[in-house]
């Protein structure tokens, strides 16, 4: 399942920014025209249309979205808030129970050790196994 995003006209230089990014994690980015852009219901029915969800900085705008906090907007912060909200999604519509469960470290690009383990063992393959 390849997830859409398509960003509301007050992120659109983030997603401009952070395309290649987000596109290399396999997140379809779509950066609709600005007379589509501009009207929060126009922008909800096409978002609809693509199947996708909009990203945007406007509590008011109707689900599904994923808020970016306005506060202080910086760009690192935004796309660490986006990644965990996509990271919900996915991980709710594949039914897990655990939403942290196949993660991957930005790191390492390894995935992450259950809790118990050391994650330097467990990357050389030497955990202890369940059997034992």
């Amino acid at each position: 399942m390849k997830l859409v995003l398509v960003f509301d006209l007050s992120v659109i230089g983030f997603a401009r920014r952070y395309r290649r990014i987000l596109e290399l994690k396999g997140i379809e980015v779509v950066i609709p025209p600005r007379s589509i852009a501009m009207h929060d219901p126009i922008l909800h029915r096409y978002a609809m249309m693509l199947g996708g969800i909009v990203v945007t900085s406007d509590k008011g705008f109707p689900d599904p979205k994923i808020l970016l906090p306005m506060e202080r907007p910086k760009y690192e912060k935004w796309h660490t808030v986006l990644m965990r909200e996509v990271n919900r999604i996915l991980h709710r519509s594949r039914g897990d129970d655990e939403p942290t469960a196949g993660l991957v470290t930005p790191r390492t690009n390894h995935a992450m050790p259950p809790d118990h383990e050391s994650p330097r063992l467990w990357r050389r393959g030497l955990a202890r196994s369940e059997e034992a």
